[in-house]
């Protein structure tokens, strides 16, 4: 059975995961904990998932991160957390997080993002922002890659997101 898990992983309807349930589990490529009642994540439960490519947090009750958590992930290139409770980006959130290509944040409550909270993620290539308390990142302040597509709402009409601002 271990070796199916390997590929992916997937649970449904938690609130709350034991510290130990991925102990061992370094070779898992993905992991799925979309549409649950997660309120917390720490770095304990993640630091097995060292090959880890993609995380799958959305539409959870998650309110806070904590600086550091994503620290031992330093393989994963995709990182989704729309759709939680999360409010205040605090620097060092996503810390080792240097692979990262991809990561959205839509729809939360988010009206702060402190200096350097983006500043380790030097591949970002995409920032999907859109549904939040605040309308845009400024890429100066928040140490966001120069090259980094940010999106910060949805048309409605092709069905695509609109990009506010592009910087090449």
């Amino acid at each position: 059975m271990r070796s199916r898990l390997r590929g992916m992983y997937r649970l449904a309807s938690v609130s709350r995961i034991r510290q130990s349930v991925f102990q061992g589990l370094n070779k898992l490529k993905q992991l799925k904990l979309n549409s649950n009642r997660i309120t917390n994540v720490s770095r304990a439960l993640l630091c097995d998932l060292v090959g880890l490519g993609r995380l799958f947090l959305m539409q959870n009750e998650i309110s806070t991160l904590e600086s550091g958590m994503f620290r031992d992930l330093v393989q994963l290139e995709l990182l989704r957390l729309d759709e939680n409770k999360l409010s205040h980006i605090v620097a060092g959130t996503f810390a080792g997080l240097s692979n990262l290509k991809e990561m959205s944040l839509s729809d939360n409550e988010i009206h702060t993002v402190d200096d350097d909270a983006f500043s380790d993620l030097v591949k970002l290539e995409y920032l999907y922002f859109f549904g939040n308390n605040s309308t845009e990142i400024d890429k100066e302040i928040s140490d966001l890659p120069l090259n980094v597509t940010s999106y910060y709402r949805k048309s409605s009409y092709h069905r695509k997101y609109l990009s506010v601002y592009i910087l090449v």
